[in-house]
């Protein structure tokens, strides 16, 4: 009966996977500690007390930050949006002696970095000029739905959206799957589409599902719909020889 208004029930048993610092009355500062426990067996400690002493000031500018540059809307409300924050600033993975905000800068330059070396490797390996397979009928006619026809394209958009769309750049070469973008009321979205004309994955900025990636699902589905029967499979690299940012991964 202590506790502060609005706490998920879902969230209080991670409580007692780490030793709060201090007395926390605030909702989404209690919420952000019980976070930090849940991950807590990744982190060593080594920001621990970043976490058990974020203000909701703090954690209300640094959801900011992460926010746009992750292009998602975030709500300081919502506890789900909390879980995404603590995720996100727990995957940099050194020590930091500041506050909560200044985590999220030192996690948003380390993702632009793993992005950016995540590309390079990929451009290098198979040529950023390099033309991906083209789908066997014309895209829906609709400019809010582009196709990702280049490796540079699809490393462009992992590094955009904050995904590994780059680790199948490979797959989209060889025929196996066509890549696109979609933009819908200022929501953007990247979609799968298989070589069969079915869509296996449609998501928004660092996966999270989003209206324009459902919308964008329904139209690529239908479209899908109309491929040719008597398509021929793309012919597959043996696995032995398939290097490995081209192996099945989600985005």
């Amino acid at each position: 009966m202590n506790l502060p208004g609005g706490i998920a029930p879902g969230v209080l048993p991670y409580l007692k996977m780490t030793e709060l610092e201090r007395p926390i009355l605030e909702r989404s500062s209690l919420t952000v500690a019980c976070l930090y426990g849940m991950h807590s067996a990744s982190d060593t400690g080594r920001s621990k007390s970043v976490f058990m002493n974020a203000s909701p000031d703090r954690i209300r500018r640094a959801m900011r930050l992460v926010a746009e540059h992750t292009r998602n809307q975030l709500s300081f409300r919502r506890t789900v949006d909390l879980k995404f924050l603590v995720g996100f600033l727990m995957d940099y993975p050194e020590e930091h002696r500041g506050n909560i905000v200044g985590l999220a800068e030192k996690a948003i330059r380390w993702h632009l970095d793993q992005a950016q070396a995540e590309a390079d490797r990929v451009a290098a390996q198979l040529g950023g000029q390099r033309e991906a397979a083209k789908p066997p009928i014309a895209l829906p006619d609709d400019p809010r739905i582009t196709l990702l026809s280049t490796v540079d394209e699809i490393v462009a958009e992992g590094r955009a959206m904050g995904n590994c769309v780059s680790s199948y750049a490979g797959s989209a070469v060889r025929g196996e799957c066509y890549l696109l973008h979609a933009a819908k009321d200022g929501e953007d979205a990247t979609i799968e589409v298989t070589w069969r004309g079915e869509v296996s994955q449609a998501v928004g900025p660092r996966n999270r599902l989003n209206d324009t990636a459902r919308w964008g699902r329904r139209v690529l589905s239908r479209w899908g719909k109309t491929f040719p029967e008597d398509l021929v499979p793309p012919e597959l690299p043996s696995r032995a020889v398939l290097p490995e940012a081209f192996e099945d991964m989600p985005f």
